[in-house]
Formats: C-alpha cells, sequence, structure tokens
C-alpha cells in the first residue's frame, strides 16, 4: 500500500481485518503464543544508510507504511515495514508460523513482477532485527476505494480501472500466483491527475499453485468478506476466485453497492449473513442502482460472477470483452499493432536476468547475419508473420529505429529514447519510463544498446517454432559463447562471469538465483549447470509472452495513426491492412 493515505472509510469491506477458520472457531479464547524465533531473510541490511524515513504514509493489515527519501538522489518512495514475528491477538497460530513464509512469497511476487506499469514498482528489500522493509513505487494518487467516493466515474472509467486490475491478474496467472485479495483499497492512483493509472499495491495474501494440483485447499477463510468466491468459503481457491473478486470490484466502482451483502444490518453487518448471500443470492439488475449502466457493463459483470468458477473467464479471455476494448472502430488491427513496443518492453522484463542477456545476444546474432530475402517477407514484430530478420540496413524494425533516433547509432541514452516514444504517442510517467528502461538497460549504464531493444522487440515465439534451424543455430553460437570451457555445459560460475560483467556486484546472487529458479521449473537436474537442450528449454516461450496483459500506455488516436504510418511502412508488401491480420499481437495468446 505505497502512497496510503489516511482518510474516512466508506466501504465497510475496507475496515475488517482478514479472518482465518481458526480465528472465527475460537472466538474471543486465545491459545497460548508459540515461541518466538528471530527470522533471517537474507536481504540487506542498510536501510538507513541509503533512505531516510520520513511521514508516515499509513497503516494496514500488519504493517505500516513511511515515506522514504533516498540519500543519493533525493527521490521519493513508499517503504512498507512488516513485523518479523506477527504478534496480532487474532491471528490464528497456523498463521503466525507461516508469516515468515508469507512475507518471502509478497518479496518473491513483487520481483516476478517487476518491471509491469500495472504494479507499484519494487525497489529494494530491507531487514533488521525486528522488521522487513519493502521499498517500493510511492503512488500519491490515494487509494482506489476512497477516491469511489468523492469523484464521478463514468463507464469508461471504470472500464479502464478493470483493464489494469485483469492485466493485473493474467500477470499473476502466469506466473503461477493466486492473489486472493482483490478489492479496490489494494490498488492506488499514480497520482492526483484524472488520467492518472492504475497501480497493485498489496500482494499480502498472495500464495503461488502448481497447476496440475488445483484446487488449493489448504488456505483457510483469508480474504475481505464481501470478495470472497462461493468456492473460496469451501475451502477450495483456483485462479477463478481472483476473478469473481474482480467482478465485485466492478460492481462497486460502476453502482457503490456491493451485489451480495447482509441486506437486514448492511451498517453493522454478519459475516455469516454475508457468506450466505455469495451462496443462494442471484444477481439482480432490476434494482434501481442498476439504472443507466449498459447492458455490456451488466453482461461483464455478470460473466466473471458466475458461481460455477469453471464457467468463468481466464483474466486474458475477460481483456476481450466488448464492454472493456471499446467500439469496433478502436479495435482495428492497425490499434492493435500499434501499441506494441511498451508492452513488448514490459514482457521483456519479465525474464530472469540471464534470460535477458542471453536473448540480447541471439538479437544481436540475428541483426548481424544476412538472411535470403525470400526468408523474410514478413516482419518479426507480430505472433502470426512468421518471419525472421533480414540485414539490419533492411529488417522491419528500421524505421521504429529511425523514430527512436536509433538508425545512425549503436546506442542511445535513456533521454533521447524518452523523447522517441512520447513522439510515438506513448504517455508515461518518469518513473515508470525508468522502470521500463531498467528492463532493458540491466546494467544501468544510461544507455540502451540496438540489440537489447530487438530483443524486446521480436516475437521470439515465432522465431522457435517457424523458423527451428535459424533459431537452433543462434542460440549454438551463444551457447558456445558462455561455454568458455567448451564441456557442453554452463556451469554456474560461467553465468556469474557474465552477469558481473553487467551487474553491481551486490545484485549478481540475486540475479543468478532468479536466473537458476526460472530455469528449473521444468528440470530440476539444472542444479549441476545447464546443457544445450536445458538451455533451448530456459529459452522457450511461455504464457507470459502474451501482449494484451500488459499496459499499451497509448495516449490517443492521433498517436495510433502516427504508428500506423510507421508500421506501414515496416511491412514490406505494401497494403498494410492486408498484412496486418498476420501480424496482429492478440494473436500471440492463442
Amino acid at each position: 500500500m505505497p502512497g496510503h493515505q489516511t482518510s474516512k472509510p466508506i466501504p465497510i469491506a475496507n475496515n475488517i481485518s482478514v479472518l482465518s477458520r481458526d480465528s472465527l472457531r475460537r472466538g474471543s479464547m486465545s491459545a497460548p503464543a508459540p515461541p518466538e524465533q528471530t527470522v533471517d531473510f537474507g536481504f540487506l541490511r542498510c536501510l538507513e544508510e541509503r533512505f531516510e524515513l520520513t511521514k508516515e504514509l499509513g497503516k494496514g493489515g500488519n504493517g505500516v507504511v513511511h515515506l522514504a527519501r533516498c540519500k543519493l538522489t533525493g527521490k521519493e518512495f513508499a517503504c512498507k515495514s512488516l513485523p518479523k514475528v506477527l504478534r496480532d491477538p487474532s491471528a490464528s497460530d497456523k498463521k503466525k508460523a507461516g508469516w515468515p513464509d508469507a512475507i518471502r512469497t509478497e518479496v518473491d511476487v513483487l520481483r516476478r513482477l517487476r518491471g509491469t506499469l500495472n504494479v507499484a514498482g519494487l525497489e529494494e528489500v530491507f531487514e533488521d532485527d525486528d522488521n522487513v522493509h519493502i521499498v517500493m513505487e510511492v503512488c500519491k494518487g490515494g487509494e482506489l476505494w476512497h477516491a469511489i467516493g468523492e469523484r464521478h466515474y463514468s463507464e469508461r472509467t471504470v472500464a479502464s480501472y478493470m483493464r489494469a486490475v485483469l492485466r493485473t491478474l493474467a500477470q499473476c496467472h502466469s506466473h503461477h500466483i493466486l492473489h486472493r485479495d482483490i478489492k479496490p483499497g489494494n490498488f492506488m492512483l499514480a497520482h492526483q491527475d484524472d488520467k492518472a493509472p492504475l497501480k497493485a499495491i498489496d500482494f499480502g495474501l498472495a500464495v503461488p499453485f502448481t497447476p496440475g494440483e488445483l484446487p488449493r485447499r489448504d488456505l483457510g477463510l483469508e480474504g475481505t468478506p464481501w470478495f470472497m468466491a462461493p468456492e473460496v468459503l469451501s475451502s477450495a481457491v483456483v485462479p477463478a476466485s481472483d476473478l469473481w473478486s474482480a467482478g465485485i470490484m466492478a460492481v462497486q466502482l460502476l453502482t457503490g453497492r456491493f451485489p451480495f451483502d447482509d441486506k437486514r444490518s448492511p451498517f453493522n453487518p454478519s459475516i455469516t449473513r454475508i457468506w450466505q448471500s455469495i451462496l443462494t443470492d442471484k444477481l439482480d439488475f432490476s434494482k434501481s442502482y442498476w439504472t443507466g449502466i449498459s447492458p455490456e457493463a451488466q453482461d461483464f459483470v455478470k460473466i466473471l460472477l458466475n458461481k460455477d468458477p469453471a464457467k468463468r473467464p481466464t483474466a486474458k479471455q475477460a481483456m476481450k470483452h466488448p464492454w472493456l476494448r471499446g467500439g469496433v472502430e478502436e479495435r482495428s488491427t492497425g490499434k492493435q499493432l500499434s501499441i506494441a513496443v511498451v508492452q513488448r518492453i514490459q514482457r521483456f522484463g519479465q525474464s530472469s536476468m540471464f534470460k535477458r542477456t542471453v536473448l540480447e545476444y541471439i538479437a544481436a546474432d540475428l541483426l548481424a547475419t544476412r538472411v535470403d530475402p525470400e526468408d523474410s517477407n514478413v516482419c518479426m514484430i507480430g505472433a502470426g508473420a512468421r518471419p525472421i530478420l533480414t540485414e539490419p540496413s533492411d529488417h522491419p524494425l528500421q524505421y521504429l529505429y529511425k523514430s527512436l533516433d536509433f538508425d545512425d547509432a549503436d546506442v542511445v541514452d535513456r533521454h533521447t529514447l524518452s523523447r522517441g516514444l512520447q513522439r510515438l504517442g506513448y504517455r508515461l510517467e518518469p518513473d515508470e519510463f525508468e522502470k521500463l528502461m531498467d528492463q532493458l538497460d540491466i546494467g544501468n549504464t544510461g544507455q540502451v544498446a540496438k540489440n537489447q531493444f530487438a530483443a524486446s522487440q521480436i516475437d521470439w515465439r515465432a522465431l522457435q517454432t517457424d523458423h527451428v534451424e535459424r533459431w537452433l543455430a543462434c542460440a549454438g553460437r551463444v551457447f558456445a559463447e558462455f561455454d568458455t570451457d567448451n564441456d557442453g555445459i554452463i556451469q554456474h560460475e560461467e553465468i556469474l562471469q557474465c552477469l558481473r560483467a553487467k551487474l553491481p556486484p551486490d545484485e549478481v546472487d540475486v540475479a543468478v538465483r532468479h536466473s537458476m529458479k526460472e530455469a528449473m521449473k521444468n528440470d530440476d537436474s539444472i542444479r549441476n549447470g545447464i546443457n544445450f537442450d536445458q538451455f533451448l528449454n530456459m529459452l522457450r516461450s511461455d504464457s507470459r509472452d502474451s501482449l494484451d496483459q500488459y499496459d499499451d500506455r497509448m495516449s490517443n488516436a492521433g498517436s495510433l495513426d502516427r504508428l500506423n504510418s510507421l508500421l506501414e511502412k515496416s511491412c514490406r508488401g505494401g497494403d498494410m491492412y492486408a498484412r496486418a491480420a498476420h501480424l496482429d499481437p492478440v494473436m500471440e495468446v492463442m
């Protein structure tokens, strides 16, 4: 909850603490407290050396948030401090025992989602003897639930917020993470402007899941009562449970009401009656508060609030609902093409540091190698195009390079790239731009190389599946570069050597652990090093390659026209619209 601002509570749901089955059973009885043990998480222990904590921004759950000023740059952040030992008297012994793992999970989730524009960006994590301190992007626009009570919103505004929520869920679920606490209070506006982007700020109840082992039945009744899905009340949690919560949030944003509530005593609600309403009541669109709400918005809510989780859409599917996508003219193929640049950089940032480095090497190999023109009749920036790159002077990114001032240089500085993106119509906050550039400029040099930018834009899935020989040849050459002793295995020390050349010393170990964790997802034997087959498996594109789960940050229709013109030049063959069907990034989810 970075930037939490104290305000009058309007939705009562935000004033009820997280519940557990054990605490409900015990009532007012308290069990003997387990012995407290100090936990060492292995985080940095130099918070006071690098940041000055100033005013308190708010409290919530079991943490407190302060404004934090970087002593080196003067830049402001939010610092969320969590106790290492949970002393909440209402918490069960099970929750207290699992508290350290919950902190680790929250930090891991924030690290995995680092680089996406829909989540308050993680800066660094520290600890001392008593607390863990999570330093994050500060959001000064206030919590969304507070804004509901103070501003008038149109349906289009609500739709834009729900797009951000669904993108966050799509990213979580693609990383095999259940959020479990989707509600307005866990989202904040980046600043006070009416068009401020929405950011997810709290992942305190998030847990990992294994697709073949769903539902998770070991989580108890944790969450905010009004937002719990019917199956959650039976201790069966699945990704679709998050979609139910998103549906409740949509109703609250549209009408200011909860669709399932204690109708007898809404100002002093009974949790039992709230849950009974969730299990038995039906959505009633005849209520007066639905007057004036469009049929499309009602349909969107209806599909999310299906009591059967198997019949709810996934987050990716829900993002395609007509209410979110606007009119037909806004759903043109040209628009889907035009918005891809910023989305692709975010997607690129979801991979480990080592994987990004490898893809940069392969991109450089592609850019430097001439290809038979018969193999390059379409460009590589879309899923259906199935292309490969030609020589640098002729590849389909050339016009994009020119607009970003890459045409006469192998590297450009961050300021130049920022100006170029603005010319193309992207609206990015300064902090958001820096976050994007951190995904490309891994070593924080202040510059972005042409091959780094290309690595973020290339459709790797198309290359891997439709140009197998080319892909294997490029990957083989890069593998040989990393395998310095030519034994057919990239050892840990060789990965360290690669990352030491790019990162500050204090970041190398974390980057290596992240890289090995990513590589081991499908092959535990990688603990002893990576052979070529495992190397290819690590580089394989996965569900995170879906572009439409990342925010495009496109400013207006005029920007789309400029980018459409740019892309028309990039599509060799003349008729943009005839060829654009093969270049639709949305198809990458198929």
